[in-house]
């Protein structure tokens, strides 16, 4: 894998093996020094702000300054730098930092050195005694990231900032056949009280041109599409590649008092049509700019002093300045039941992921909101109420919130605001296993967000059909719209929804036992992780990745990448993952013979998990504690485990938690030699796991069963039911190893050698066996 190290005096710094080294030797620095010094250093071509800063590097805004400057005094000295001196890190005054010491960057063909996977549970029954063979770990449910991911977009859930009739349908057609136009940042060189007009005049003129019926990509789409960057030329060009049939590129100038604002309008190959306008207001220059270009709206009224405001506070929005929005929004007076104002409270409320506030703002504000008169601004609330909802794993909640959305939006073809409606509806009713519901109410999200113009609202919802497809135990369906999902984000640069697509990718390969295609998935998507901004989604990637690379033999590197997470990662806000973690960790110290620690992560893992989100690794944690059990000789806390578990399986309707349910009763049979019930429980959840289709599940019950028959010495039963695997036995180690145990047992030396040598390619660090590893004695009878 290529990895980017950069280079600069005698340090060196890898991102990917989140190394600091000085002249060969290894400097210890905290993770946030590290994040923050990496982060410097990438964007080393321009000056950091404070606030992207702290997003890049905490994921959250309530950060202090105290804090930040300690942890930037702390990167300095790594790197011999001074707050007096700044040769490496510059203060930036009343903005931030940036990274000012000579730097090469340079690629190597070298596997990152902390990367690494999860391991693997033996899996045949505890009773055997013939060499234990690895199963694959059981993935994780990976609806719930993807619900997050999908929702990004809802963090500006798009109230107008003055009253406009929304455009009728013929017009939002026609402007869908266009495809949609692009507004760039606005170019200003005023002063620093005027920074707001590059992010909130685009918005602005993006807002107007939307209300008169031309699609326009959303302001926080434009960005992601041209990655935040700088200059209007190369913004330009990365909008004209984008495929565009209109790009604006406005700029602003401040000349004596009066603001002169110029548009140009970049209409594929049609000649370039520049208009200006002047007024007092930047807002309403910008207004009549735009009527030159598309004609003037009637009845449109010009932006006041509020609309400044609000547009003030949306580029503060856009620029992830949650503490600026406030303050713009505090300094307009108003009445405090201005429901406009609650509502944007609310959108900054849930920027700052502070949903508790969200609820106690928008609940009040939805029971004065007449359905009948206020449609539009319910349906906003609504919206509002249901994307807090699914952050919480609320999805019943959610699931009315957004059912009404679509109600009050749909008749006034709120495009925008019905797609997002429609896609949180969606996401609700996967999350509930109701997928026939879910697929008609993703199809309506499609073709609304087209009609909106919003690509990557559309790419957002190809992403979780992909998931329903994998819930549905769909796999190349699943992992070809997956695919496309990923290079549509890819090629908008949306890195979170582009990562989370291949973690959800990653874990559909392994579903499917194609461990070396998620090998490859954990390789790309490893190698982006240093530019989320979201370190609860690169610990995500680290439990993911860990899981990938135990399963292609990788196991020092999986315990060293899970050794580092865990001291990074925060146990309250992030205890699900954490969870995961504990699992992975769990078949790790089972595998190694570790029973004892093996039953205590495995119970962290229970408690923390939730039962709704996490069913599958919950039954597979269940039986993993089971068999640990078993092997400590602690059969009377085994038989009461296989009861609660029957009984949750039964309740909580997941086919895989009752297929492991199942298997877990089958083994506990098998171990206390009742080998005729064991049989029958054997064979009842070997014909569900066919029927369920599921490779893995199937997988992890014939290597049960084929393992008890082998041991027990009935190699004529064995060789059917191993034979249920063996078309994945050239691509996962566990399958492979059953088929070397069957040839072995039957005394067939060809087929025993050519199994042997498969097995090997796939071992990676798990030993083969040494009795397997023997050449089997021939056999006179079966």
């Amino acid at each position: 894998m290529r990895s980017r190290v950069h280079h600069f005096g005698d340090y060196q710094l890898d991102p990917a093996a989140r190394e600091l080294r000085c002249a060969g030797a290894f400097v210890a620095l905290p993770p946030r020094a590290f994040e923050c010094l990496a982060y410097l250093i990438e964007q080393r071509e321009r000056a950091v702000g404070r606030d992207e800063l702290i997003a890049a590097v905490w994921g959250k805004a309530d950060v202090s300054d105290t804090l930040l400057a300690q942890t930037i005094l702390r990167a300095r000295r790594a790197v011999g730098d001074t707050g007096n001196e700044q040769h490496a890190i510059r203060t930036v005054p009343r903005f931030g930092y940036r990274w000012v010491m000579p730097t090469e960057t340079l690629t190597n063909d070298t596997a990152p050195v902390a990367e690494t996977t999860a391991p693997v549970a033996p899996a045949t029954p505890v009773a055997a005694e013939p060499p234990a063979i690895a199963a694959p770990p059981r993935p994780r449910r990976i609806w719930p990231a993807l619900a997050a991911v999908a929702l990004i977009a809802a963090t500006s859930l798009g109230i107008a900032l003055w009253p406009s009739a929304a455009p009728p349908p013929a017009a939002a057609a026609r402007a869908n056949a266009q495809g949609a136009a692009i507004v760039l940042p606005v170019d200003v060189e005023e002063g620093p009280e005027w920074a707001w007009v590059r992010l909130g005049v685009m918005d602005f003129a993006a807002s107007r041109l939307r209300a008169r019926g031309r699609a326009v990509l959303p302001s926080e789409t434009t960005l992601v599409l041209l990655a935040r960057r700088d200059g209007t030329g190369d913004a330009l060009r990365l909008a004209q590649d984008s495929g565009a049939p209109l790009v604006l590129a406005p700029r602003a100038r401040l000349i004596d008092g009066r603001w002169q604002v110029r548009i140009d309008a970049h209409a594929g190959d049609a000649p370039l049509q520049r208009v200006e306008a002047n007024a007092a207001n930047v807002l309403d220059a910008t207004r009549l700019a735009l009527d030159q270009i598309v004609g003037p709206a009637h009845g449109e009224a010009a932006p006041d002093q509020r609309a400044e405001r609000l547009q003030r506070a949306e580029a503060a929005m856009l620029a992830d300045n949650v503490d600026a929005a406030r303050r713009e929004i505090a300094a307009i007076a108003a009445p405090d039941d201005d429901a406009e104002l609650i509502y944007r409270r609310a959108q900054i409320d849930f920027r700052a992921g502070d949903y508790e506030s969200l609820d106690r703002r928008l609940l009040p504000l939805l029971d004065r909101l007449d359905p009948a008169r206020e449609p539009r601004l319910r349906g906003f609330v609504l919206n509002g109420l249901g994307s807090a909802a699914v952050r919480r794993n609320r999805m019943a909640d959610a699931q009315r919130w957004y059912g009404e959305a679509v109600e009050r939006l749909k008749p006034l073809n709120e495009t925008r605001a019905l797609g997002q409606a429609y896609t949180g509806l969606g996401i609700t009713q996967a999350a509930q296993r109701q997928f026939d519901a879910a697929l008609a109410t993703f199809a309506q999200a499609r073709v609304t967000l087209e009609t909106a113009g919003d690509a990557l609202g559309v790419a957002r919802v190809d992403a979780n059909l992909g998931i329903v497809d994998v819930e549905r135990a769909r796999y190349p369906e699943a992992i070809a719209a997956l695919r496309r999902a990923a290079a549509r984000f890819a090629a908008f640069g949306a890195v979170n929804e582009q990562l989370t697509t291949l973690i959800g990718l990653a874990r559909a390969q392994l579903e499917s036992l194609a461990p070396a295609d998620a090998m490859q998935t954990a390789d790309a998507f490893w190698s982006l992780a240093g530019r989320s901004a979201s370190p609860p989604l690169r610990h995500q990637m680290a439990v993911v990745r860990a899981d990938v690379l135990a399963h292609c033999g990788r196991l020092m590197e999986a315990r060293a990448l899970l050794g580092g997470l865990m001291k990074e990662i925060d146990p309250t806000a992030e205890a699900d993952t954490l969870a995961r973690a504990q699992a992975v960790l769990a078949r790790l110290a089972f595998a190694d013979g570790d029973t004892v620690e093996a039953l205590r992560l495995t119970s962290a893992a229970i408690e923390t998990l939730p039962g709704e989100q996490f069913e599958r690794e919950l039954a597979e944690l269940r039986r993993l504690r089971l068999r640990a059990l078993l092997l400590l000789e602690r059969a009377d806390e085994a038989r009461a485990l296989v009861v609660e578990f029957t009984q949750w399986a039964e309740a909580n309707g997941n086919p895989s938690a009752r297929i492991y349910a199942q298997l877990a009763a089958a083994e506990l049979a098998w171990h206390a030699g009742r080998r005729d019930e064991a049989r029958a429980a054997y064979e009842k959840v070997l014909s569900d796991a066919e029927a369920a289709n599921i490779p893995i599940d199937l997988a992890a019950v014939v290597q049960s069963y084929g393992g008890a028959l082998l041991e027990a010495g009935d190699r004529a039963a064995a060789a059917p039911v191993i034979a249920r695997v063996a078309r994945w036995a050239d691509a996962d180690y566990g399958c492979s190893m059953l088929q070397v145990w069957s040839y072995w047992a039957q005394g067939d030396e060809r087929g025993w050698q050519e199994a042997l040598e498969k097995a090997r390619r796939l071992a990676g660090e798990r030993p083969i066996p040494t009795a397997l590893a023997e050449p089997p004695r021939p056999l006179s009878s079966p």
